[in-house]
């Protein structure tokens, strides 16, 4: 159906359905026929806005689990070692932890009791996940491996 063809609720509960599935604002302004990615996005924000903190929270999901086949996709290149493929898990998971509200500031980890992921390499001193070097994180990832492959190892079915 042609832009013109669409009623304007339509559009914008179109445009909305376009977001979720990943579209850029771009590329819904091109769809539906808006001026350009500015009018796309104002018109996603007012249908999220709209629909009420129970979509926004949704979208939040569907963020994460998208992010988490990213994950899946990259895993075993990560296993392998491929130290670009570690860095671009470890950016992701950041991503998650933004999306989430899993790295807000001390108050509110506070009230929430979450707590930094600590990762310790070799007997070091435990790091976040981004503090740790590229030789750091190889050795982690090998760490994983081998426990992972001992683990399928041992479990017969």
């Amino acid at each position: 159906m042609t832009p013109t063809r669409l009623s304007r609720a339509e559009k914008r509960r179109r445009a909305l359905e376009l977001r979720v599935k990943g579209y850029s604002l771009q590329e819904i302004a091109d769809e539906l026929g808006y001026a350009g990615s500015r009018v796309a996005y104002n018109v996603v924000r007012d249908e999220l806005e709209a629909a009420g903190v129970e979509s926004v929270e949704e979208m939040r999901q569907i963020e994460g689990l998208r992010l988490e086949r990213v994950i899946r996709a990259i895993w075993p290149q990560v296993l392998r070692e491929d130290l670009e493929a570690i860095k671009t898990v470890s950016q992701i998971v950041r991503l998650k932890t933004g999306l989430f509200g899993l790295d807000a500031g001390p108050e509110v980890a506070a009230e929430s009791e979450a707590r930094p992921i600590l990762i310790q390499v070799d007997g070091g001193d435990p790091k976040r996940l981004e503090e740790l070097t590229d030789e750091e994180l190889l050795k982690y990832v090998a760490t994983l491996k081998h426990t992972l492959d001992k683990d399928n190892a041992s479990d017969p079915g």
